[in-house]
């Protein structure tokens, strides 16, 4: 049952950050962004021609249309888990993103 909210979650994702105009592409373009929200945490700042602005939003502006979040079971020394990954996408303003 977890595995298949998961697959349902990551599937979702896609579906919100994939572009208006990618009814017709032929290439899902994505990236992992699994430690996103760590790096922003930590301070990191993303630019795009030297201005700041979401990593996500970003991504979205050169094409990519879907991204991957990856839950770790083991080793619990990273932040992946479950309770991280849907803090995280909840975290994400999908009009801006």
């Amino acid at each position: 049952m977890r595995l298949r909210v998961i697959q349902c979650f990551v599937l979702l994702v896609g579906l919100i950050l994939a572009s208006p105009q990618g009814h017709g592409q032929e290439y899902a373009i994505g990236a992992d962004v699994s430690f996103l929200a760590q790096a922003e945490q930590h301070g990191v700042v993303f630019k795009d021609n030297g201005a700041a602005a979401s990593a996500l939003l970003i991504l979205r502006n050169h094409g990519y249309n879907w991204i991957r979040l990856r839950l770790f079971h083991t080793p619990v020394s990273l932040p992946n888990n479950l309770e991280y990954t849907i803090a995280y996408f909840f975290s994400i303003d999908y009009a801006k993103a």
